[in-house]
């Protein structure tokens, strides 16, 4: 029984440290030209949840263009 409460404690710990990471930070972009990017998707280092959510903005057009990474 005291093993059970245990691995409840480690797994709601867990679950929290994935909750505070996932935490959007104030300091990102959070859209390209007039496309929003929801979470986890990201334009810079910190703001995207992996690099397979990194969006590239390219603002060489007149509107600027949203990319995914691949």
């Amino acid at each position: 029984m005291a093993l059970h409460g245990l691995l409840l404690q480690q797994l709601l710990l867990l679950g929290l440290t994935i909750l505070a990471a996932s935490e959007p930070n104030s300091s990102c972009i959070n859209s390209c030209g007039s496309l929003n990017i929801p979470d986890p998707f990201g334009t810079s280092e910190g703001c995207y949840l992996d690099e397979s959510f990194l969006i590239t903005c390219n603002n060489t057009f007149e509107t600027p263009r949203p990319f995914l990474r691949r």
